[in-house]
């Protein structure tokens, strides 16, 4: 053990002479290699615990300049993002336009659907009217006596009911064809305004849509400015 001893010690010196470290023992009093061996086990724990230190400083170091790294990219996106502010004002600008443009459509459609009601109730009206006519006109020609007061029916007063059947089924039949008209420009009149509708409903939603987008974008300017000054902190301190 002894001989391992003094084999480490001389290893020991060996290296602290390669590394500048000169031990002078002359002129001193002969110490004891124990002694000695103690010396140079606390120099290198001393050694041992300066690299430590600097390799904790260094792992700081490192650390902070990551942070700041992370800070900066950070910082890069949130400004990429409030740089869209003005871009969204404009769109929601633009929005609000076509919106308000559209808005009458919706009073339209129901204006529309309305009329449509009612030309639908004409039409019914007219159209039994129509048939009511061309039965008692066929009735007629068929009849020899009155249901009502058995008196046999003339054939002038045929004639007489007749044309009076005749004009009113020309008439039914007039104003039914002029009604289906209506009611066709009618039809197609709601399909461009249940289009225009659509549009409306779409502008309507990508306005709200933008109105929240901006509203988040603002509420990040505060971090914008925290952050900005975060990184300054940092940089400061790692310089």
């Amino acid at each position: 053990e002894k001989r391992q001893q003094e084999s480490r010690l001389c290893e020991q010196e060996a290296e602290l002479q390669r590394q500048g470290v000169s031990l002078d023992v002359s002129g001193l009093p002969l110490r004891p290699k124990e002694e000695i061996l103690h010396e140079l086990h606390q120099k290198e724990a001393e050694r041992d615990g300066l690299m430590e230190k600097r390799s904790a400083r260094l792992e700081r170091v490192r650390h902070v300049q990551e942070q700041v790294r992370q800070l900066q990219q950070e910082l890069q996106i949130l400004d990429e993002e409030l740089a869209l502010i003005p871009q969204k004002r404009v769109f929601i600008a633009e929005a609000q336009k076509k919106v308000q443009e559209l808005t009458a459509e919706e009073g339209k459609d129901t204006q529309l659907l309305d009329l449509l009601e009612k030309t639908n109730a004409l039409l019914t009206r007219n159209q039994t009217i129509l048939q009511q006519a061309q039965e008692v006109q066929r009735t007629v020609h068929q009849l020899d006596s009155c249901p009502t007061c058995l008196q046999k029916v003339t054939a002038l007063h045929k004639k007489k009911i007749t044309e009076e059947k005749e004009q009113e089924i020309s008439k039914a039949g007039e104003l039914l064809q002029e009604l289906q008209e209506k009611k066709q420009q009618m039809l197609l009149q709601r399909k461009i305004v249940q289009e225009r509708l659509t549009q409306y409903y779409q502008q309507q939603n990508f306005l709200t849509r933008l109105e929240l987008e901006l509203q988040h974008l603002e509420s990040k300017t505060p971090l914008q400015g925290k952050k900005r000054e975060e990184l300054q902190k940092m940089v400061q301190a790692n310089n």
